[in-house]
C-alpha cells in the first residue's frame, strides 16, 4: 500500500465513529496509511488521548477555525499529503465508514483511474441536491462550464458517494491551479462537495467519462440502497462495481467492494 492512503476529517461529537473507522483499518492493514484532518491541535489531543492504541497520523487543519467546512478540510488534508508525502491516490472517506476486508486497495485505486468512468444515476429533482450539483459554477470558466453541463445532461445526473472519492496526485494539483485554489478557498460553502468538484475537472479535461446508471433516485444509488428492489439494485452494483456498500448483498457481486458506507444510517 506503499502508494496509496486514506483522509478523513474529523471533529468531536464523531471521536466514536473515527475510533471505530481507524480500529477496522488497523484490524486488516498493519500500517498507519490513515489519515485525520483535525479543527486544531486540541482535537488531535484529545483523540489521541482517548485512543492511544490506533495507529493513525494527524493534520491540523486550522486555516479557518471560526468557519471549517469539511470541503476545506478535505483540500488542506489532500494538498498536505500531496505536497509533503509520496503517495499518488488517496480515498477520501467520511467518519461513519468501515473496513471490513484486507485488500490490496492501491491496485484497486490504480485500476479505478485506469477505468476512466464516473458512475452517476439520474436523481428525484429536489432544490437541495440542484443546489449542490450546479454550485460549483464559480469555480469554473464560463466556456468550460457549458462543457460539464452538456456531459451531465444538464445536471441531472448525481454521482456523489456511488463509489469512494479517490483523488490523484498530479490531477488534483492540476485541479486546484484551474480552480485558483489559494484566492479562492474562502468561495468554498458547505454545498460545495469536494469530489463533484474535482470530478467536474476531470470530465472537463476528457480524463474520465460519465457512465450512466439507468435509475433515478433521491441521491446517489448507493446511498438509497434500501429504496431500490434488490435485484436492481445488485444489477447497478455488478455493472459499476464500488469499493464500499451500505448493507451487504451476495458475495459474488462484493468482489471489489471491502468498505461500508453511512454506518451511522439505519
Amino acid at each position: 500500500m506503499n502508494n496509496s492512503c486514506f483522509l478523513f476529517p474529523l471533529h468531536e461529537p464523531k471521536f466514536n465513529y473515527g475510533q471505530n473507522l481507524i480500529k477496522t483499518y488497523n484490524t486488516f492493514y498493519n500500517d498507519d496509511h490513515i489519515y485525520v484532518v483535525f479543527s486544531s491541535e486540541l482535537d488531535s489531543d484529545k483523540f489521541r488521548n482517548l485512543y492511544p492504541e490506533l495507529k493513525y497520523r494527524s493534520i491540523i487543519c486550522n486555516i479557518d477555525r471560526f468557519n471549517i467546512i469539511i470541503t476545506k478540510k478535505k483540500f488542506h488534508g489532500l494538498k498536505y499529503i500531496f505536497d509533503n508525502t509520496d503517495f499518488n491516490f488517496v480515498g477520501v472517506i467520511d467518519c461513519d465508514t468501515d473496513f471490513f476486508k484486507n485488500c490490496d486497495y492501491n491496485k484497486k485505486f490504480l485500476d479505478y483511474y485506469n477505468r476512466k468512468k464516473i458512475f452517476a444515476n439520474y436523481y428525484v429533482d429536489s432544490p437541495e441536491i440542484k443546489k449542490i450539483v450546479v454550485s460549483t459554477e464559480k469555480f469554473f470558466k464560463n466556456d468550460d462550464w457549458k462543457i460539464i453541463e452538456q456531459k451531465l445532461k444538464n445536471f441531472e445526473l448525481y454521482f456523489w458517494f456511488n463509489d469512494i472519492p479517490i483523488y490523484e496526485k498530479k490531477l488534483f494539483q492540476d485541479f486546484i491551479s484551474y480552480i485558483d485554489y489559494n484566492n479562492n478557498q474562502d468561495k468554498i460553502k458547505w454545498e460545495n462537495f469536494d469530489f463533484i468538484m474535482y470530478a467536474y475537472y476531470l470530465l472537463l479535461i476528457n480524463e474520465f467519462e460519465i457512465e450512466i446508471l439507468n435509475i433515478k433516485t433521491a441521491t446517489s444509488f448507493i446511498e438509497n440502497q434500501k429504496n431500490i428492489k434488490p435485484i436492481i439494485f445488485k444489477e447497478l452494483f455488478t455493472i459499476s462495481k464500488p469499493m464500499w456498500i451500505k448493507h451487504d448483498i451476495d458475495h459474488d457481486a462484493m468482489t471489489e467492494t471491502f468498505m461500508h458506507v453511512h454506518i451511522d444510517r439505519k
